[in-house]
């Protein structure tokens, strides 16, 4: 049943909106090593204090697999006193997934990818690992590291296009992306030229603002089922 409703999001997905997989030739990989990132991840509840819930570092890098450059994703997560790591190795000119580890509380995960599948172990504390092999009718994309893709896309107003990507262990998922408006914001006192986009996989409505010319994530805004707002800013922005 699984692979069937996989299908069917795929086939609803390719109605009027282009649909990429890696090595599409509208990508243009930008996996140049970056410093570390550092965002501020708030929640905002009308009538409440803000109430900040985690930061989190992100890093890129240049490295080798088998002999093909590849290019490795970070994020390093705090929280309320505890934290979480996990490591996305994609190809570096494709974007296509190789690996996937992480440590998210006292679950550890373990996946390697082909074209058409993610196989992986999942184990949680002193539990027997448990085996996960899902298979999906289309090349993919990881979803952890999926601002890589993003920032690959020809970003211009009105642009508009949807990719599948996996995010372990939960499955797949089809991703929509839209191109809104070309803004200048404000952070720290600096004005920026960013594309605002429109992100969307399912679960909260996401805006993100990606820097006009290096495509880098500056802050995003997802819109959360309660009505609450949850913002990522980079440490230094006070403005948003």
């Amino acid at each position: 049943m699984f692979p069937t409703i996989v299908a069917s999001l795929l086939i609803g997905a390719q109605q009027g909106v282009g649909l990429i997989a890696p090595a599409d030739p509208s990508l243009r990989a930008r996996c140049a090593p970056a410093a570390v990132d550092t965002f501020e991840l708030t929640i905002v509840t009308p009538g409440q204090p803000d109430r900040a819930v985690a930061t989190v570092h992100r890093t890129r890098a240049l490295s080798q697999e088998n002999g093909i450059p590849v290019c490795v994703v970070t994020n390093h997560s705090e929280r309320l006193g505890s934290s979480d790591l996990d490591s996305s190795i994609v190809d570096a000119s494709t974007l296509a997934p190789v690996r996937y580890a992480a440590q998210v509380g006292v679950e550890r995960q373990w996946f390697r990818f082909t074209a058409d599948s993610a196989i992986g172990m999942v184990q949680r504390g002193d539990s027997a690992p448990q085996r996960v092999a899902q298979s999906a009718p289309r090349p993919f994309f990881l979803a952890v590291p999926d601002l890589e893709v993003v920032r690959a896309l020809p970003l211009m107003v009105g642009y508009e296009v949807q990719f599948t990507a996996y995010n372990p262990p939960r499955g797949f998922h089809v991703t929509r992306i839209r191109v809104e408006a070309l803004d200048t914001i404000r952070i720290s006192g600096r004005r920026e030229a960013a594309w605002r986009l429109t992100y969307d996989a399912g679960a909260a409505p996401t805006v993100m603002w990606l820097g006009r010319a290096n495509h880098e994530l500056l802050r995003s805004r997802s819109t959360l089922q309660n009505g609450a707002v949850f913002w990522r800013r980079r440490a230094d922005d006070h403005d948003s």
